[in-house]
């Protein structure tokens, strides 16, 4: 629970972000929606209007979210997820899921993999992992 809190703390905390109860996932699950103007008008960037992610309830703790997809692999290949089931499929295929943090570092890694997801709901460009090397 108290890695749970503090994932959501941070996650509910992002400028321009609040909860909402999600269009698309489980009963509890928390959406993140991005009420800023300024937003990415491509379909892979939100999952419905302006839900980019959203945090499954306590008892899974994981992350949906629409990832850069010039950050997919790198996500996949460190080992913070895995591809949505529908991805590629009924839905874009950079939704994914990130799996839920065990403890303090792992939120943080989950953070920075949301803030990823947020940025580019936002518009911006997203330069690939590999360009920061």
């Amino acid at each position: 629970a108290e890695v749970y809190n503090k994932l959501a703390d941070l996650l509910f905390s992002i400028p321009d972000v609040r909860e909402e109860v999600s269009l698309i996932s489980v009963p509890g699950a928390r959406a993140l929606w991005l009420s800023s103007e300024k937003v990415n008008t491509s379909i892979d960037s939100f999952m419905v209007e302006r839900e980019f992610a959203h945090l499954h309830p306590p008892y899974d703790g994981s992350v949906h979210l629409m990832a850069p997809p010039n950050w997919v692999d790198e996500i996949l290949e460190k080992g913070w997820g895995e591809r949505h089931p529908l991805a590629g499929h009924a839905i874009p295929g950079n939704a994914i899921m990130v799996y839920a943090p065990r403890n303090e570092h792992e939120v943080k890694i989950v953070y920075n993999i949301v803030l990823l997801s947020y940025w580019r709901a936002k518009g911006e460009q997203i330069p690939s992992p590999r360009s920061l090397e």
